[in-house]
């Protein structure tokens, strides 16, 4: 019978009982609002699990997997740890790899996230990929790999956005239930233990099935989620001028982990497309903090080798603690998950709206430190809120996963307003406010043609042609009131400006002279920048015998959840002689 080496005894003899960094927990219960499909990383039980909620959640994969050299949270650059939280893929590297260090393929997550800068985190390039041979007896510094066979079999769900939880421990019931402890992980466990690495979690607790179970209590907000300590500085790159889009394109040669390890602003390509992350524009400013490529002149950092020395590994393992998430752990339940997604659904309500109060969703200081002066975001918001007579949002569904110590939402966005119309993915990074209310503390926006212009229209393209036939309908009956209803108050009509003076010019009309007939053909449905146009054939004619015939225009704009008539123009068809 093998056995393990008694943790306590193990960490003083290879590290004189350093203080490994702070490490996350948290617990996925199955529940709307989990995404559809994501990935899970168990530092601790040393496996890498594909989730889908197809209803219920089921774990579709499992692969053993290793991670960094030193347990905890990733701190700083260079500190062999592997990051904690959420993170999303960025697309697959192009450029060559050294098949000994990555195996075939390596897929860049977004470390850091906007909450890591936050925090004064520091380093990039984190990777999922492989070694050119198995995986026992490894670790990285501070990559996720799998094995060879297995990265194959996962890379093909590693889409571009693909939604990644790295947790020292991840516990539920599906997790629980999938029994996944496979003779594959005893074996590289028991090498772990044998070798001169640092112990990992599941060594300290003596095995997987001896731990704990987490608490199942609640996230709650506030009490369960401290503020953050927020350093008195955090070093950000320069934000990207508007309407700028900033890509990655291939490189001569991959580095080596050693000289890339934390520099996931590496050369990558999104399923043979540029990873982008642009800004949108006028209406809303791009996240551009993962944009710059790495200097080929940084001095790389110390390579640790399978032979590290002890004072090697100590020396990254004294390495600073920036951010304590051992005191965190979260529940992904429907409560919490229903918060979070609630919070976000009225946020776009709020844009939606104009409203004063979508400024109240955001946390100014962490705003400034992650994404732009929160002041002049606030004031050009204002301003366009003020020029614009309306905007629409079209937000698909919300998806959430929890981070240590903040939650991410994301959704699809379809924006339009009278300057734009511009659809990608949305992500929101919240965490509690002083009062306990969930806040903003960073946005991402990845503008991308997900067809979702002409999902509006087919939506959109009913309701226009219903509110035509009613219009219609109120025309020909000569109801006034119901007539006045399908205008916006600042209409015009040809030279009347404004639904009073058009309804005036109704009524002196319809006194002399009732509509018989007011009939529309080959009506046709079209969005501009504006709003949404309908141009048809009208055909009229009324009780004093005079009829006409013409093309017919209306100019609609958004209001609440229909349309109103912003403008009406007529242009007569006479007949030719």
């Amino acid at each position: 019978m093998r056995r393990l080496i008694p943790a306590f005894g193990l960490s003083a003899i290879l590290l004189g009982c350093p203080s490994p960094a702070p490490a996350w927990q948290t617990t996925i219960m199955d529940a709307p609002g989990l995404p559809s499909e994501f990935v899970a990383v168990d530092k601790s039980s040393r496996h890498l699990f594909l989730l889908a909620r197809r209803s219920p959640l089921t774990v579709e994969e499992a692969f053993p997997s290793i991670h960094g050299r030193i347990e905890g949270d990733k701190q700083v650059e260079g500190d062999l740890r592997t990051p904690e939280g959420v993170y999303f893929v960025r697309g697959k590297i192009q450029a060559p790899l050294d098949f000994d260090e990555y195996g075939s393929q390596a897929h860049a997550l977004n470390y850091p996230n906007p909450v890591d800068r936050l925090r004064g985190k520091t380093g990039y390039g984190i990777w999922i990929h492989s070694k050119g041979r198995p995986i026992a007896n490894q670790r990285t510094q501070g990559c996720i790999a799998i094995d060879l066979d297995d990265i194959d079999r996962l890379a093909p769900r590693l889409k571009p956005g693909t939604p990644v939880l790295v947790a020292q421990r991840v516990d539920g019931p599906v997790l629980r239930a999938s029994s996944v402890r496979t003779a594959q992980q005893d074996e590289i466990l028991s090498s772990v233990a044998m070798s001169s690495e640092q112990p990992s979690a599941a060594q300290l607790s003596a095995s997987a099935e001896q731990a704990v179970p987490l608490q199942s209590a609640q996230l709650s907000f506030p009490a369960s989620i401290p503020s953050p300590e927020r350093p008195a500085a955090v070093e950000l790159p320069a934000e990207a001028p508007a309407d700028s889009s900033a890509s990655f394109g291939d490189m001569a040669s991959a580095p080596s982990e050693t000289q890339r390890e934390d520099t996931s602003r590496a050369v990558v390509n999104a399923s043979d497309s540029e990873v982008s992350f642009p800004e949108e524009g006028e209406t809303d400013p791009a996240f551009p903090a993962d944009l710059a490529l790495p200097s080929q002149e940084k001095t790389p950092i110390p390579a640790v080798t399978e032979t590290a020395t002890e004072e090697s590994v100590r020396a990254q393992s004294n390495l600073p603690v920036l951010f304590d998430s051992s005191a965190l752990s979260s529940v992904a339940d429907e409560t919490s998950l229903q918060e979070v997604a609630r919070r976000s659904a009225e946020w776009n309500r709020a844009w939606a709206d104009r409203s004063p109060s979508f400024f109240d969703f955001y946390d100014p200081e962490a705003y400034t430190r992650t994404s732009e002066n929160f002041n002049a975001f606030k004031a050009l918001k204002s301003s366009l809120f003020q020029r614009f007579s309306w905007i629409s949002i079209e937000q698909g569904d919300i998806s959430v996963l929890p981070g240590p110590g903040y939650w991410v939402s994301w959704f699809t966005q379809y924006y339009r307003a009278p300057n734009l119309h511009t659809e990608g993915t949305r992500r929101l990074y919240w965490m509690p406010g002083e009062d306990g209310t969930l806040k903003i503390v960073a946005m991402e926006w990845l503008p991308e043609d997900l067809g979702l212009h002409d999902a509006f229209m087919r939506r959109v393209t009913p309701e226009i042609l219903q509110l035509v036939e009613d219009w219609r309908k109120a025309w020909e009956d000569g109801d006034l009131k119901r007539y006045a209803s399908f205008y916006r108050p600042g209409a015009d009509q040809g030279t009347l400006k404004g639904r009073d003076a058009i309804l005036e010019n109704k009524k002196s009309i319809w006194a002399r002279k009732k509509p018989v007939r007011v009939e529309l053909q080959g009506t046709t449905v079209y969005v501009e920048d504006r709003g949404v146009r309908v141009r048809m054939t009208q055909l009229y004619s009324d009780s004093s015998g005079y009829h006409d015939r013409g093309i017919k225009e209306l100019l609609l704009y958004p209001e609440g959840d229909s349309w109103r008539i912003a403008s009406e123009s007529w242009t007569i068809i006479r007949d030719k002689a």
